[in-house]
């Protein structure tokens, strides 16, 4: 049935005879003997319009609505053909029956502020960790679980929780690579029994502040190398005295390091992205990031690249990785809460081991076109499936 949005009072109405109602709480919905430009068409079943999907984003520090627009539009132009309505909103504009949020209208190209009764599921893409250290957040997911409102992604992951969290795992603890908090002695044991240690920042994304420590051969010397080039140092207490200083405020990890499968000497990684549906978590696609020459990482804002997935495509591998996905899934939410979507980095040595380097709860876009039209058709399968 079609329903209409009134400028004037920022409501959504309908003009039929009946009585309709919307929402996780089947609110009733407006009836106006009018109509609007602002037309929508939603499903109905018993009486019920809808769904009604909230996706929650926030404000910056500055109080700005900030987070991923293009995905919010993308989201409601697909779910729109499947009868289905979305609006964005933050945890400002939360109050006990209704949110006041903003939608997205495609034939205009614009957003509008809205009226909203509690919504049949919550999207979280709150794009700060900040904002979800707040009680408010964690006030606001009680609220959700009281009120039976299904709530995903849980939040931001600590990259060392998410480890401690899979290696109780023993068939997924064979992926993972050793991981550990950053501390002399713990650098000193991982550099003697693997040479070479990646340093990772855990507050930061897509390659930044990535380092690497290397053994020298035969000898004690080590070498440091960081986006900005390669220092040596003659001892490890060199090299701690004077770098490790530098860290003191950050949340920092050591990795250590594998040696994968290269393409044309570079190495490579496998970046993929995965939903739950009612078969539970399969992969919805697999792109590869190539490492640009001499360098540390292969996100391409680090200069890497992309190279076509198909021309490397590895039935039995594609198979292992997909099991070893849902069982991820499957931790994941057993530990945290329900996750609908995740993004993973993954490795593939020279035996054909594959090897987990980063598991992500807030996927960022991908660049293959492919990838990110199967994203938007999976989330609106899931939306459909758990409202």
């Amino acid at each position: 049935m079609n329903i209409y949005y009134s400028e004037k009072e920022h409501i959504f109405f309908h003009n039929d005879e009946d009585t309709f109602v919307w929402g996780a709480k089947d609110d009733l919905l407006p009836q106006m003997n009018e109509t609007s430009s602002k037309r929508f068409f939603l499903n109905v079943a018993d009486k019920k319009v809808g769904p009604l999907i909230g996706i929650l984003t926030s404000k910056n520090k500055k109080g700005v609505l900030t987070g991923n627009s293009l995905l919010f539009q993308k989201i409601q132009a697909k779910l729109q053909k499947s009868g289905g309505l979305s609006f964005i909103f933050t945890l400002e504009d939360t109050y006990k029956d209704r949110i006041e949020g903003y939608f997205y209208d495609e034939p205009s190209s614009r957003w509008y502020r809205g009226l909203f009764p509690l919504p049949q599921v919550v999207y979280n893409r709150i794009p700060f960790r900040w904002a979800e250290n707040r009680d408010e957040f964690n006030r606001f997911k009680m609220f959700l679980a009281e009120q039976n409102i299904p709530f995903f992604n849980p939040g931001f992951i600590h990259k060392f929780s998410l480890y401690e969290v899979l290696k109780k795992h023993p068939s997924i603890a064979l992926h993972l690579p050793e991981t550990s908090p950053s501390t002399k002695g713990r650098l000193e044991e991982m550099l003697s029994r693997h040479k070479s240690i990646y340093v990772k920042p855990v507050k930061l994304s897509q390659g930044k502040g990535i380092s690497r420590i290397s053994l020298e051969k035969g000898g004690d010397a080590i070498s440091y190398e960081t986006m900005e080039g390669t220092k040596r140092y003659a001892t490890l207490e060199d090299f701690w005295t004077s770098e490790s200083p530098k860290w003191k405020n950050d949340d920092i990890l050591l990795q250590q390091e594998i040696t994968t499968k290269t393409i044309d000497g570079k190495k490579y990684d496998l970046r993929g992205l995965v939903h739950y549906s009612s078969f539970g978590y399969s992969l919805t696609g697999i792109g590869i990031r190539v490492a640009g020459s001499n360098k540390l990482t292969t996100h391409l804002k680090r200069g890497g690249s992309l190279f076509p997935y198909e021309k490397l495509k590895d039935d039995a591998i594609e198979d292992k990785l997909s099991e070893l996905m849902k069982r991820c899934g499957e931790a994941l939410t057993d530990h945290y809460g329900f996750f609908g979507e995740f993004s993973f980095d993954v490795g593939i040595d020279q035996e054909g081991h594959i090897w987990i380097f980063e598991i992500n709860s807030k996927p960022m876009s991908f660049d293959e076109p492919l990838i990110e039209q199967a994203k938007i058709e999976n989330l609106i399968d899931l939306f459909l499936l758990i409202s």
